[in-house]
């Protein structure tokens, strides 16, 4: 039996090159291989899209009766803001109005930027490892490329939350697709710049996903609602940004970038910031367990087999 062992080609080998004895412990086929540069490659993107396209539909859904209350606060004219039920009766006159572009505006939306985020996150580690702010770099250019992809259906979201007829809509112009493109962008900007930057240090603090999301989402709430204020209205009336902002300054000031903010858009933005923080923690575990269980972790610890005898003396 120690003749077969002395004679082994692993062992042989290791004793002749005088390797680490820990390079013979470890048996033949059963140490962990480092998965190839390709393979880590697709699972990095995979897992953003596959994020993304948990993100979207849910949080839409979960944030749709409270979209469309806040819609009316935000495209609402002259002095004054209605109250919360008079918002709620303007809202829900077509209660399903908007719901399905709203749905498949957040799916593309989402689909797309979370693998925009992690191709711009991987960037800017790659030229820049030690950058302070690269999660906020590459939220805020993820959500404006995403913002300018997607433009049309946010438009066509926005028109059916005014109760605009679909044959009235199927008649607008390519240009009229991309009304305050350029406001909604700075918007989504900001907004997810200020999200994914703080949620890694809010997550410090609070281990709860839902609840840093929330957090996070409404920091960026307050930096971007008077801008989402100026593109809402935009898309609705089709005037130039600084058209829209004069109109609405002139109404109530400040206070016009800020209609409903309080009763419906916090609240909308602190679910929607709570369901991605959630989802972005449960898709992570979702996708290693559904796709990755060939996928064997460096850390795991190493199959060793006794020291032969045999061996031990040849190294003495």
């Amino acid at each position: 039996m120690s003749n077969t062992r002395d004679n082994s080609p692993v062992e042989s080998k290791a004793v002749n090159s005088s390797t680490d004895l820990s390079s013979v412990k470890t048996l033949a086929g059963t140490q962990p291989q480092k998965q190839p540069q390709s393979s880590d490659f697709y699972n990095y993107y995979m897992k953003s899209i596959f994020t993304g396209l948990l993100v979207g539909p849910i949080s839409s859904t979960l944030t749709f009766p409270i979209d469309k209350i806040a819609f009316v606060y935000q495209t609402w004219h002259g002095a004054g803001s209605p109250s919360l039920s008079t918002a709620a009766k303007q809202a829900f006159r077509h209660p399903l109005n908007g719901y399905f572009p709203g749905i498949f505006n957040s799916a593309c939306k989402n689909l797309f930027m979370f693998p925009a985020k992690a191709f711009f996150t991987r960037q800017l580690e790659t030229h820049n490892p030690k950058g302070s702010f690269n999660k906020e770099i590459s939220g805020f250019l993820a959500g404006l490329l995403t913002v300018y992809v997607m433009s049309p259906i946010s438009v066509i979201k926005a028109l059916r939350y005014n109760n605009t007829p679909v044959s009235q809509i199927r008649q607008l112009d390519f240009k009229s697709l991309f009304r305050g493109v350029h406001a909604t962008a700075y918007r989504d900007g900001v907004q997810f710049g200020i999200f994914f930057g703080m949620l890694p240090y809010v997550s410090n603090y609070i281990a709860n996903p839902f609840i840093a999301g929330m957090t996070a989402n409404l920091m960026g709430a307050v930096a971007s609602n008077p801008i989402s204020v100026i593109s809402t209205n935009q898309k609705i009336h089709g005037k130039s940004m600084y058209q829209t902002a004069l109109t609405l300054f002139q109404q109530e000031g400040i206070k016009s970038f800020y209609r409903g903010f309080f009763r419906t858009t916090a609240l909308r933005m602190s679910v929607q910031g709570g369901a991605t923080g959630f989802i972005i923690s449960f898709a992570d575990k979702l996708y290693d367990r559904a796709f990755n269980r060939h996928v064997v972790s460096n850390d795991t610890p190493k199959i060793e087999e006794p020291i032969s005898p045999s061996i031990s003396r040849t190294h003495k």
